[in-house]
């Protein structure tokens, strides 16, 4: 009698792992790529042995670009100018625009995040999706390029009119690069790595 209701349950249980597979995870990439900010990322690339990537992202200059916002100097440019963070948003957050939701806020409130560049995590940030590089970019991640950067930073003061006003010297991406580089380690059996130096 046992026996019989150890098969029900182990079928059932079967079932119901079928079910949620196909409802949870085979779905996500039929769903439009949602953000998911940068603590999804951090399980993964915290550690030194996996490249600290992360680490190097929290205590860089994107992870403060939101809460820069709020930095004495950046509030008496705005009310000197009589204008609001708005135009700022495009720059200074991972999303680009305004949040539509709490979870936006969130990842908004992150700066930028590693979603700016790699595109929206929802549909590749899982382990078995970031071991090559093709099985990422078939699941919306984006190989991140240094042209990237020059939609924020204005490679000339003098030729690009829209540029932050505390953006003092003319940006050079290759320079720049060293301050945020975030490669995998050396050890790694993956044959590539996520940032390219694209021009």
């Amino acid at each position: 009698m046992l026996n019989r209701f150890s098969y029900i349950f182990l079928l059932g249980a079967l079932a119901l792992a079928a079910f949620l597979y196909v409802h949870y995870v085979s779905d996500r990439d039929q769903q439009p790529a949602r953000f998911t900010g940068v603590e999804r990322c951090r399980v993964c690339h915290e550690a030194a042995s996996a490249g600290a990537q992360f680490v190097t992202w929290r205590n860089g200059p994107h992870a403060r670009a939101f809460t820069s916002l709020g930095s004495d100097s950046a509030k008496a440019y705005l009310t000197a100018h009589g204008i609001g963070t708005a135009g700022c948003i495009s720059c200074h957050t991972t999303l680009g625009r305004a949040a539509e939701n709490h979870a936006e806020e969130i990842v908004n409130a992150q700066g930028i995040g590693c979603e700016r560049c790699h595109g929206p995590g929802s549909n590749y940030a899982y382990f078995n999706i970031m071991k090559l590089r093709d099985d990422f970019t078939a699941h919306s991640g984006v190989v991140g390029s240094l042209k990237d950067c020059y939609e924020c930073h204005a490679a000339s003061l003098q030729k690009d009119s829209l540029h932050c006003p505390f953006q003092r010297r003319d940006f050079i991406a290759d320079s720049a690069w060293p301050i945020i580089r975030h490669p995998l380690p050396s050890h790694t059996t993956r044959p590539d790595t996520i940032i390219e130096l694209r021009k």
